[in-house]
């Protein structure tokens, strides 16, 4: 922090000696490193700012050069932007220290930040290197409470984070590099994203806490100080205006520069400039922790003569708790656009606004300027994007449909696959719903018998929280010749930290047809049909040193075929044990048993389950060389790695699992390794499994 003044060498020229200035600082820090190369330039304000210069130092790793190569204008944007839009950087140095080591994190201090490492296809380094610097300003000029109220420094920042980046990349797309038609995503977009998902699982806390409560993970900083008051902002300068706006900041800035402000001083300017009260805004926002999700509808249309009109409806969940301004983006089919406003008063929940001429779509709060806890719905009719299945980022206002074309081979004849996941935000973060789908059709004889397809539509139900989730799914598949319905309620709790007990129950039952042809065989899979209802209960407790999971399936079958009914009953208990930073010992203890009248797919298998019907299966063949089924090891049932190509299938099992893990051994094979031994007694019975014949065991190396 600051700049050296004075400097001494010993008479041996062992030890240096520095003395250290800085004025107008409240906090300072200090980093050393003998690695450590130095790159400076000075960055000049323009005239109308000041004139200043500021020497800006790099502190790079040796491995930082390469990706560092836009940081020097990378600090230059961010001293310009934030010198424009609320005062010139005040000090004469500014160091920016390369910390890869730390992975993707950064840190601020006094005229001194630390950044990270940057991510491929996304302006992480730039995100960090400019939230950092931009800390300068909001904490480092401005000197709040951090504790009482984190949201002035790291919320009023992210909000200038963001207008960073769409001032100098735009509005689409600037949080990401590779061509639009790949894949895009905003910064705004992306803090959007995390307010969905947090304003789905439930606000704990309102903005205005302590931010010390969250050290027990019992919720998240980033949605509650980071972004949530970010949005805040964003709403204040779409309702203030952007020029007076920027005056309020300004002026909040001019008079608590190298002072401590508080939430009043800055709602005090707001008030004094814009000649009204904000205590409702605040009040709700930042005091409490409600949300609202604001939708629009095109009704009817009013057809005028000569010209005609369109008829725009925008709506809240709920009555809004103070005046809404919105901006409505309206499209025609012709590449028209419009923007215009809509106005929702204090306790209505709608606003009914005309506009001339035929419009095809509307788009309320196009440029995510308002916290809305729902954001997919915001476009009628909903917008819709195609890309490729390769970086398949969540857009939460697009709902966004991924296709990969790819070959599949079933064991006797090529085909040609597709497969096409549409969501806007995953239930997993938030969403409401997606829908995944597959087709693959032989490529010599397109016989409709022949072709495979799936279709699985997930939806996540109410009444979810931070800690509990529950994800409804219902698959439709004709996948190798075994036709399937099912349905599942999966119900997942876990603790407020990931080092908590978590626990998750599933329910679900499937219609299952297998045809005669079905590229499994014999040996694998029976000819026939059943219905199956099936329910498993699952505690997880991921301590430091010993990590442990154990879980209970039953299945129970009303009939396969001809009435044959039947049932399984499966155990396990996992278990890891830390030495040092990682888990080298994983164990495995399983005891399974079948009654009654099963299919063969419902049996024992010794080396593990069948992988075909699930996604990760679907590029490879059930038989052959290639097989998932024969060939890779799939640790389900016994799962005795030795036995995977054992055609036999028992009605019980009993086994034991133990793996050892070395970090040295993956880094001289250039793979994740690890031995493992297993011991297992298989029977058609308890008895004749623990007889001389039932005994199994095996050894080996995995990778």
């Amino acid at each position: 922090t600051g700049h050296p003044d004075l400097g001494s060498t010993g008479a041996d020229s062992t030890r240096k000696t520095e003395v250290w200035v800085a004025e107008s600082v409240h906090d300072f820090a200090w980093m050393a490193g003998a690695d450590v190369t130095l790159r400076e330039h000075s960055f000049i304000y323009p005239e109308r700012l000041g004139g200043d210069t500021v020497r800006v130092h790099l502190a790079l790793l040796d491995d930082g050069e390469d990706y560092w190569e836009e940081i020097d204008a990378i600090a230059d944007s961010t001293l310009l932007y934030y010198g424009e839009w609320y005062a010139p950087y005040p000090w004469r140095d500014l160091w920016i220290a390369d910390c890869s080591m730390v992975g993707f994190a950064g840190m601020e201090y006094p005229q001194l930040v630390q950044a990270g490492q940057g991510i491929p296809f996304f302006r992480v380094l730039e995100m960090v290197v400019a939230h950092e610097i931009g800390h300068q300003w909001c904490y480092g000029m401005l000197g709040n409470d951090e504790v009482a109220e984190a949201w002035l420094d790291e919320g009023m920042n992210t909000f200038s984070e963001i207008r960073y980046f769409e001032r100098k990349y735009g509005y689409e797309g600037n949080f990401t590099t590779i061509p639009g038609w790949l894949g895009e995503i905003s910064n705004a977009e992306q803090q959007m994203l995390i307010y969905a998902a947090g304003a789905a699982s439930e606000e704990v806390v309102p903005v205005l806490s302590r931010a010390t409560d969250a050290g027990d993970g019992s919720y998240s900083t980033g949605f509650t100080y980071y972004t949530k008051p970010a949005l805040f902002m964003r709403m204040l300068q779409l309702q203030v205006g952007e020029e007076r706006f920027d005056s309020v900041m300004r002026t909040y800035v001019e008079m608590f520069a190298f002072h401590h402000p508080h939430t009043d001083d800055f709602r005090a300017i707001l008030e004094e400039q814009t000649g009204r009260s904000w205590e409702k805004e605040f009040e709700f926002w930042l005091e409490g922790t409600a949300s609202i999700d604001l939708t629009v509808d095109l009704p009817l249309r009013a057809w005028q003569s000569p010209g005609d009109s369109t008829m725009v409806v925008v709506s809240s969940s709920e009555p809004v708790p103070h005046d809404l301004l919105s901006e409505v983006l309206l499209l025609s089919g012709n590449g028209d656009s419009l923007l215009a406003e809509a106005f929702l008063a204090e306790n209505l929940q709608t606003d009914t606004l005309m506009a001339a001429g035929h419009w095809d779509r509307a788009v309320i709060d196009p440029f995510h300027r308002l916290p809305d806890r729902a954001p997919w719905n915001n476009s009628t009719p909903p917008e819709r994007t195609i890309r490729p299945l390769l970086l398949p980022l969540p857009s939460p206002r697009t709902w966004n449909t991924y296709v990969l074309p790819h070959p599949v081979f079933t064991g006797s004849a090529w085909k040609a696959g597709i497969t096409a996941v549409s969501y806007a935000i995953p239930p997993s973060m938030g969403g409401c719903s997606s829908w995944s789908a597959f087709l693959a059709v032989p490529a010599e004889k397109l016989g409709s018998e022949r072709a495979d397809w799936e279709l699985v539509l997930d939806h996540a139900v109410g009444g979810r929280t931070r800690e509990t989730s529950i994800l409804a799914t219902c698959r439709f598949a004709n996948r190798n010749g075994v036709q399937t319905i099912s349905f599942a309620l999966a119900a997942r709790k876990k603790g407020v930290v990931r080092a908590d007990p978590s626990c998750a129950l599933n329910l679900g039952a499937t219609l299952e047809r297998v045809r005669s042809w079905s590229p499994y065989g014999v040996n694998d899979m029976e000819a026939g049909e059943g219905l199956c209802f099936d329910i498993s209960a699952e505690v997880s407790d991921p301590g430091y040193r010993t990590w442990w999971n154990g879980a209970v399936t039953a299945a129970l079958s009303p009939g396969w075929s001809d009435l044959r009914p039947w049932t399984r009953i499966e155990g396990e208990l996992a278990a890891a044990f830390r030495l040092g930073s990682y888990y080298p010992l994983h164990s495995r203890l399983y005891v399974g048993s079948v009654n009654g009248d099963p299919p063969i797919q419902a049996l024992l298998r010794p080396g593990g389950g069948l992988r075909g019907h699930d996604p990760g299966g679907m590029f490879l063949p059930v038989t052959s060389a290639l097989s998932p089924s024969e060939h890779y090891f799939i640790r389900s049932g016994p799962a005795l790695p030795g036995y995977m190509d054992d055609p036999l299938r028992y009605r019980f099992g009993l086994s034991f699992e133990q793996r050892l893990f070395s970090p040295p051994c993956d880094a001289l094979l250039g793979a994740r390794s690890y031995l493992f031994g297993g011991v297992g007694l298989l029977g058609q019975d308890p008895e004749s499994a623990f007889g001389s014949e039932g005994f199994r065991a095996n050894a080996g190396l995995g990778l």
